[in-house]
Protein backbone atom coordinates (compact mmCIF):
# COMPACT_ATOMS: atom_id res chain seq x y z
CA UNK A 1 0.00 0.00 0.00
CA UNK A 2 0.80 3.66 -0.52
CA UNK A 3 1.83 5.44 2.24
CA UNK A 4 2.53 8.77 3.34
CA UNK A 5 6.42 9.87 2.44
CA UNK A 6 9.01 10.83 4.72
CA UNK A 7 12.25 12.01 3.88
CA UNK A 8 15.01 9.50 5.25
CA UNK A 9 15.88 11.16 9.10
CA UNK A 10 18.38 13.90 9.77
CA UNK A 11 19.32 12.28 12.85
CA UNK A 12 20.81 9.58 10.78
CA UNK A 13 23.59 11.78 10.46
CA UNK A 14 23.67 12.57 14.37
CA UNK A 15 25.58 9.23 14.90
CA UNK A 16 29.11 8.64 13.35
CA UNK A 17 28.92 5.49 10.83
CA UNK A 18 31.44 4.17 8.62
CA UNK A 19 30.70 1.21 6.19
CA UNK A 20 34.20 -0.23 6.88
CA UNK A 21 36.12 -0.78 9.64
CA UNK A 22 39.30 1.21 10.76
CA UNK A 23 42.59 0.55 10.23
CA UNK A 24 45.42 2.10 11.84
CA UNK A 25 45.96 5.77 11.18
CA UNK A 26 49.38 5.09 8.92
CA UNK A 27 47.71 2.99 6.52
CA UNK A 28 45.10 5.65 5.18
CA UNK A 29 46.40 8.58 3.21
CA UNK A 30 45.58 12.04 4.44
CA UNK A 31 43.83 14.62 2.28
CA UNK A 32 43.80 18.10 1.18
CA UNK A 33 40.57 19.77 2.27
CA UNK A 34 41.08 22.81 -0.28
CA UNK A 35 41.56 20.12 -3.05
CA UNK A 36 39.08 17.91 -1.87
CA UNK A 37 36.05 17.27 -4.62
CA UNK A 38 32.49 18.26 -3.41
CA UNK A 39 29.09 16.29 -4.57
CA UNK A 40 26.07 18.36 -3.99
CA UNK A 41 24.03 14.80 -4.02
CA UNK A 42 23.80 14.10 -0.92
CA UNK A 43 20.57 11.16 0.62
CA UNK A 44 19.46 14.26 2.82
CA UNK A 45 16.94 13.82 5.57
CA UNK A 46 14.34 15.84 7.59
CA UNK A 47 12.04 12.82 8.92
CA UNK A 48 9.14 15.23 8.99
CA UNK A 49 6.71 14.49 6.43
CA UNK A 50 5.18 15.22 3.29
CA UNK A 51 4.06 13.70 -0.05
CA UNK A 52 6.70 13.86 -3.03
CA UNK A 53 5.67 15.90 -5.70
CA UNK A 54 7.00 16.85 -9.28
CA UNK A 55 8.76 20.11 -8.72
CA UNK A 56 7.05 22.88 -9.90
CA UNK A 57 8.17 24.85 -12.99
CA UNK A 58 10.92 27.15 -12.24
CA UNK A 59 11.91 25.25 -8.94
CA UNK A 60 15.59 24.81 -8.79
CA UNK A 61 18.67 25.27 -6.18
CA UNK A 62 21.49 27.00 -6.72
CA UNK A 63 24.72 26.80 -5.07
CA UNK A 64 26.32 30.76 -6.03
CA UNK A 65 29.62 31.01 -3.55
CA UNK A 66 31.25 30.28 -1.20
CA UNK A 67 34.97 28.22 0.03
CA UNK A 68 36.61 26.74 2.53
CA UNK A 69 37.58 29.15 5.56
CA UNK A 70 40.91 29.27 7.85
CA UNK A 71 39.27 27.74 10.52
CA UNK A 72 38.48 24.19 8.60
CA UNK A 73 35.17 24.82 8.05
CA UNK A 74 32.84 25.16 4.35
CA UNK A 75 30.54 28.33 3.84
CA UNK A 76 28.42 27.60 1.22
CA UNK A 77 26.31 30.64 -0.45
CA UNK A 78 22.93 29.43 -1.77
CA UNK A 79 19.74 30.69 -3.58
CA UNK A 80 16.38 28.11 -3.65
CA UNK A 81 13.44 28.58 -5.94
CA UNK A 82 11.35 26.02 -4.58
CA UNK A 83 8.37 27.10 -6.73
CA UNK A 84 4.70 28.16 -6.18
CA UNK A 85 2.43 26.05 -3.56
CA UNK A 86 -1.26 25.04 -4.34
CA UNK A 87 -2.42 26.16 -1.27
CA UNK A 88 -2.74 29.61 -0.67
CA UNK A 89 -0.14 30.57 2.25
CA UNK A 90 1.63 32.96 3.37
CA UNK A 91 5.55 32.14 3.26
CA UNK A 92 7.73 32.92 6.36
CA UNK A 93 11.58 32.39 6.93
CA UNK A 94 12.86 28.65 6.24
CA UNK A 95 15.37 26.66 7.94
CA UNK A 96 18.42 25.20 6.05
CA UNK A 97 20.31 22.12 7.36
CA UNK A 98 23.36 20.29 5.96
CA UNK A 99 25.24 17.34 6.75
CA UNK A 100 28.60 16.06 5.37
CA UNK A 101 29.67 12.45 4.34
CA UNK A 102 33.32 11.97 2.81
CA UNK A 103 33.11 9.23 0.45
CA UNK A 104 36.07 6.69 -1.02
CA UNK A 105 37.17 3.70 -2.65
CA UNK A 106 38.25 0.43 -0.45
CA UNK A 107 39.27 -1.60 -3.01
CA UNK A 108 37.75 -3.37 -5.66
CA UNK A 109 33.47 -2.86 -6.04
CA UNK A 110 34.14 -1.64 -2.02
CA UNK A 111 32.91 1.88 -1.10
CA UNK A 112 33.87 3.74 1.93
CA UNK A 113 32.55 6.50 3.55
CA UNK A 114 31.98 8.14 7.06
CA UNK A 115 29.78 10.72 8.36
CA UNK A 116 30.56 13.95 10.32
CA UNK A 117 28.02 13.90 13.51
CA UNK A 118 27.29 17.21 13.58
CA UNK A 119 24.35 18.90 11.94
CA UNK A 120 24.61 22.29 10.29
CA UNK A 121 21.46 24.93 10.72
CA UNK A 122 21.08 28.06 9.70
CA UNK A 123 18.06 30.13 9.21
CA UNK A 124 16.73 32.52 5.89
CA UNK A 125 14.53 35.03 5.63
CA UNK A 126 11.30 35.32 4.46
CA UNK A 127 10.87 35.28 0.71
CA UNK A 128 10.22 39.32 -0.19
CA UNK A 129 7.68 38.32 -3.24
CA UNK A 130 5.43 35.74 -2.55
CA UNK A 131 4.83 34.53 -6.04
CA UNK A 132 8.24 34.44 -7.22
CA UNK A 133 9.93 33.00 -3.99
CA UNK A 134 13.66 33.00 -3.93
CA UNK A 135 15.17 32.16 -0.31
CA UNK A 136 19.01 33.19 -0.12
CA UNK A 137 21.50 33.33 2.76
CA UNK A 138 24.64 30.86 3.81
CA UNK A 139 25.13 27.72 5.36
CA UNK A 140 28.53 27.12 7.39
CA UNK A 141 29.14 22.95 7.44
CA UNK A 142 31.38 21.19 9.68
CA UNK A 143 34.13 20.07 7.19
CA UNK A 144 37.16 20.48 9.73
CA UNK A 145 36.78 17.44 11.27
CA UNK A 146 37.10 15.66 7.79
CA UNK A 147 41.20 15.34 7.72
CA UNK A 148 40.79 13.06 11.25
CA UNK A 149 38.09 10.87 9.99
CA UNK A 150 40.26 10.22 6.65
CA UNK A 151 43.07 9.40 8.59
CA UNK A 152 41.24 7.26 11.33
CA UNK A 153 38.82 5.21 8.79
CA UNK A 154 40.28 3.17 6.15
CA UNK A 155 39.97 3.55 2.28
CA UNK A 156 42.48 3.18 -0.72
CA UNK A 157 41.54 6.60 -1.43
CA UNK A 158 39.46 9.58 -0.72
CA UNK A 159 36.99 10.67 -3.68
CA UNK A 160 34.74 13.23 -2.65
CA UNK A 161 32.75 15.08 0.24
CA UNK A 162 28.91 14.20 -0.42
CA UNK A 163 27.30 17.56 1.00
CA UNK A 164 23.62 17.34 1.72
CA UNK A 165 20.81 20.17 2.24
CA UNK A 166 17.09 20.20 3.20
CA UNK A 167 15.67 23.46 3.04
CA UNK A 168 12.08 23.51 5.44
CA UNK A 169 10.06 26.46 4.54
CA UNK A 170 7.30 27.75 7.18
CA UNK A 171 4.23 29.03 6.50
CA UNK A 172 1.38 31.10 8.07
CA UNK A 173 3.30 31.61 11.89
CA UNK A 174 4.90 28.19 11.68
CA UNK A 175 1.73 26.62 11.46
CA UNK A 176 2.31 24.88 7.91
CA UNK A 177 6.24 23.36 6.73
CA UNK A 178 7.39 22.16 3.64
CA UNK A 179 10.90 20.20 2.63
CA UNK A 180 12.80 21.40 -0.59
CA UNK A 181 15.63 19.03 -0.91
CA UNK A 182 18.74 19.31 -3.04
CA UNK A 183 18.58 16.00 -4.79
CA UNK A 184 18.33 15.27 -8.94
CA UNK A 185 18.87 11.34 -9.17
CA UNK A 186 19.34 12.05 -12.70
CA UNK A 187 22.69 14.15 -12.24
CA UNK A 188 24.51 10.79 -11.15
CA UNK A 189 27.70 11.31 -9.54
CA UNK A 190 28.59 14.46 -10.59
CA UNK A 191 31.23 16.44 -8.86
CA UNK A 192 30.56 19.97 -7.92
CA UNK A 193 33.92 21.90 -7.74
CA UNK A 194 36.07 21.25 -4.60
CA UNK A 195 36.07 22.43 -0.94
CA UNK A 196 38.63 25.43 -1.74
CA UNK A 197 36.09 26.20 -4.84
CA UNK A 198 32.33 25.10 -4.88
CA UNK A 199 31.85 25.08 -7.93
CA UNK A 200 28.44 27.52 -9.24
CA UNK A 201 25.54 24.66 -9.32
CA UNK A 202 22.38 24.60 -10.25
CA UNK A 203 20.06 21.58 -9.44
CA UNK A 204 16.54 20.98 -10.17
CA UNK A 205 15.34 20.01 -6.28
CA UNK A 206 13.18 17.50 -5.12
CA UNK A 207 9.90 19.51 -3.40
CA UNK A 208 7.60 18.02 -1.01
CA UNK A 209 3.99 19.41 -0.27
CA UNK A 210 3.18 21.69 2.66
CA UNK A 211 1.68 19.92 5.60
CA UNK A 212 -0.07 21.41 8.59
CA UNK A 213 2.03 20.82 11.76
CA UNK A 214 -1.42 20.52 14.45
CA UNK A 215 -3.00 17.57 12.32
CA UNK A 216 -3.49 13.80 13.61
CA UNK A 217 0.17 13.07 12.10
CA UNK A 218 2.42 10.39 14.60
CA UNK A 219 5.71 12.62 14.82
CA UNK A 220 8.71 9.99 16.23
CA UNK A 221 10.62 11.30 18.76
CA UNK A 222 13.38 12.34 16.38
CA UNK A 223 11.44 14.52 14.17
CA UNK A 224 9.66 16.42 17.26
CA UNK A 225 13.33 17.49 17.93
CA UNK A 226 13.75 18.95 14.08
CA UNK A 227 10.18 20.10 14.59
CA UNK A 228 11.19 21.89 17.95
CA UNK A 229 14.59 23.32 15.97
CA UNK A 230 12.79 24.62 13.03
CA UNK A 231 10.11 26.34 15.16
CA UNK A 232 13.02 27.66 17.57
CA UNK A 233 15.28 29.20 14.37
CA UNK A 234 11.87 30.62 12.71
CA UNK A 235 11.55 32.88 16.27
CA UNK A 236 15.16 34.17 16.07
CA UNK A 237 14.42 36.52 12.64
CA UNK A 238 11.36 38.29 11.87
CA UNK A 239 8.32 36.51 10.55
CA UNK A 240 5.31 38.66 9.46
CA UNK A 241 3.62 35.89 7.13
CA UNK A 242 -0.16 35.85 8.21
CA UNK A 243 -2.62 33.21 8.97
CA UNK A 244 -4.91 31.83 6.03
CA UNK A 245 -8.18 32.55 6.20
CA UNK A 246 -9.45 29.14 6.87
CA UNK A 247 -13.38 27.57 6.98
CA UNK A 248 -13.98 24.30 9.01
CA UNK A 249 -14.41 21.20 7.35
CA UNK A 250 -15.69 17.69 8.65
CA UNK A 251 -14.37 14.74 7.12
CA UNK A 252 -16.21 11.28 7.83
CA UNK A 253 -15.15 8.36 6.16
CA UNK A 254 -15.26 4.86 6.73
CA UNK A 255 -12.49 2.61 4.71
CA UNK A 256 -12.49 -1.04 3.36
CA UNK A 257 -9.97 -4.01 4.80
CA UNK A 258 -7.87 -3.48 1.73
CA UNK A 259 -7.00 0.11 1.69
CA UNK A 260 -4.15 2.09 3.42
CA UNK A 261 -6.61 4.85 4.81
CA UNK A 262 -7.38 8.04 2.67
CA UNK A 263 -5.54 11.41 2.08
CA UNK A 264 -6.84 14.51 1.51
CA UNK A 265 -4.82 16.87 -0.13
CA UNK A 266 -4.17 18.89 -3.32
CA UNK A 267 -3.23 16.83 -6.57
CA UNK A 268 0.66 18.85 -5.90
CA UNK A 269 1.05 16.97 -2.98
CA UNK A 270 -0.24 19.77 -0.15
CA UNK A 271 -1.76 17.58 2.55
CA UNK A 272 -4.89 18.80 5.14
CA UNK A 273 -5.22 15.55 6.39
CA UNK A 274 -3.94 11.62 6.31
CA UNK A 275 -5.63 9.02 7.90
CA UNK A 276 -3.96 5.36 8.03
CA UNK A 277 -6.21 3.29 9.82
CA UNK A 278 -9.28 1.07 8.34
CA UNK A 279 -12.80 0.37 9.21
CA UNK A 280 -15.54 2.43 10.59
CA UNK A 281 -15.80 6.10 10.13
CA UNK A 282 -14.12 8.60 13.01
CA UNK A 283 -15.23 12.13 12.72
CA UNK A 284 -12.56 14.57 12.18
CA UNK A 285 -12.91 18.41 11.67
CA UNK A 286 -9.97 20.28 10.25
CA UNK A 287 -9.62 23.87 9.49
CA UNK A 288 -8.95 24.14 5.57
CA UNK A 289 -7.24 27.56 3.48
CA UNK A 290 -9.94 28.90 1.65
CA UNK A 291 -9.39 28.25 -1.68
CA UNK A 292 -7.67 24.96 -1.57
CA UNK A 293 -8.50 22.46 -4.34
CA UNK A 294 -8.85 18.90 -2.77
CA UNK A 295 -9.61 15.62 -3.58
CA UNK A 296 -9.36 12.27 -1.32
CA UNK A 297 -6.74 9.56 -2.71
CA UNK A 298 -7.35 5.81 -1.39
CA UNK A 299 -4.98 4.01 -0.53
CA UNK A 300 -2.91 7.11 1.00
CA UNK A 301 -0.85 8.60 -1.40
CA UNK A 302 2.67 8.21 -1.91
CA UNK A 303 4.04 9.61 -5.23
CA UNK A 304 2.05 12.36 -6.20
CA UNK A 305 3.82 12.47 -9.19
CA UNK A 306 2.46 8.87 -10.24
CA UNK A 307 -1.44 9.69 -8.79
CA UNK A 308 -2.30 7.29 -11.12
CA UNK A 309 -1.46 4.58 -8.61
CA UNK A 310 -3.83 6.24 -6.02
CA UNK A 311 -7.99 6.38 -7.03
CA UNK A 312 -9.06 9.89 -6.59
CA UNK A 313 -12.87 10.90 -5.60
CA UNK A 314 -14.01 14.28 -6.55
CA UNK A 315 -11.75 17.58 -7.08
CA UNK A 316 -13.42 20.43 -5.03
CA UNK A 317 -12.66 24.32 -4.49
CA UNK A 318 -13.14 24.71 -0.92
CA UNK A 319 -14.15 28.26 -0.59
CA UNK A 320 -17.01 27.79 2.40
CA UNK A 321 -17.79 25.13 5.43
CA UNK A 322 -18.05 21.56 4.08
CA UNK A 323 -18.33 18.20 4.81
CA UNK A 324 -17.12 15.52 3.51
CA UNK A 325 -18.06 11.62 4.07
CA UNK A 326 -18.31 7.77 2.31
CA UNK A 327 -17.00 5.00 1.94
CA UNK A 328 -13.96 3.71 0.11
CA UNK A 329 -12.44 0.33 -1.15
CA UNK A 330 -8.78 0.39 -2.31
CA UNK A 331 -7.18 -1.63 -4.89
CA UNK A 332 -6.30 -5.05 -3.29
CA UNK A 333 -3.68 -5.78 -6.14
CA UNK A 334 -4.89 -9.03 -7.30
CA UNK A 335 -7.21 -9.92 -4.28
CA UNK A 336 -10.81 -9.63 -3.66
CA UNK A 337 -10.71 -5.57 -3.55
CA UNK A 338 -10.76 -3.29 -6.71
CA UNK A 339 -10.95 0.90 -6.45
CA UNK A 340 -14.92 1.63 -5.57
CA UNK A 341 -16.32 3.93 -2.97
CA UNK A 342 -18.73 6.92 -2.90
CA UNK A 343 -17.42 10.36 -1.11
CA UNK A 344 -20.02 12.86 -0.60
CA UNK A 345 -18.76 16.62 -0.89
CA UNK A 346 -21.80 18.86 0.85
CA UNK A 347 -21.55 22.64 1.61
CA UNK A 348 -22.59 22.87 5.21
CA UNK A 349 -22.55 25.74 7.88
CA UNK A 350 -20.18 26.62 10.31
CA UNK A 351 -23.02 25.81 12.96
CA UNK A 352 -23.67 22.60 11.50
CA UNK A 353 -20.07 21.70 11.63
CA UNK A 354 -19.38 22.63 14.58
CA UNK A 355 -22.48 20.87 16.53
CA UNK A 356 -21.86 17.28 14.53
CA UNK A 357 -20.21 14.92 17.63
CA UNK A 358 -16.15 14.70 16.71
CA UNK A 359 -13.70 12.71 18.45
CA UNK A 360 -10.72 13.44 16.57
CA UNK A 361 -7.80 10.85 17.07
CA UNK A 362 -3.75 10.64 16.49
CA UNK A 363 -3.67 7.53 14.16
CA UNK A 364 -0.79 5.65 14.50
CA UNK A 365 0.85 3.48 11.94
CA UNK A 366 1.10 0.79 14.90
CA UNK A 367 -2.35 0.65 15.07
CA UNK A 368 -3.34 2.14 18.10
CA UNK A 369 -4.46 6.21 18.46
CA UNK A 370 -4.31 8.61 21.30
CA UNK A 371 -7.19 11.43 21.76
CA UNK A 372 -6.61 14.74 20.39
CA UNK A 373 -8.60 18.17 20.18
CA UNK A 374 -8.84 19.59 16.75
CA UNK A 375 -7.46 22.55 16.22
CA UNK A 376 -4.51 22.65 18.66
CA UNK A 377 -1.14 23.04 17.21
CA UNK A 378 1.57 20.61 19.14
CA UNK A 379 -1.05 18.01 21.68
CA UNK A 380 -0.73 15.07 18.26
CA UNK A 381 2.76 14.70 18.90
CA UNK A 382 3.62 10.86 20.50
Amino acid sequence: TMRIAVLRSLLCAAVLTTLVPGTPAAANPPIDLRRLPIHFQGDVASDIGGYLADAPVGATWSVVGGGLRPDGRTVLDIEVRPGASDLPLDPGPAVLFGSVELYGDAGGDVGAGVQVKQIAVSVLPACTDPTDCTYRGSITLPTRSLPALAVRYDAERWMAADISLTLVRTFAQGTWLQAVVLYDESRGYRLDGTLGRPGRTTIRPQVFGAFPVDRGVPWSRSSRRILAQVERLRRTVEDTSLLPETVPVLVDIATSSCTGGYTIATHTGDVVLDVRTIGASEPIEVSVPVGADLSVFVPSLYWVSNAGDARSFGSIPIDGPMSISGRVAGDGRGGTCSPAGRIVWRPASAQQVGEFPVIGRCLHSGGGSSIWRPGSIGTCLS
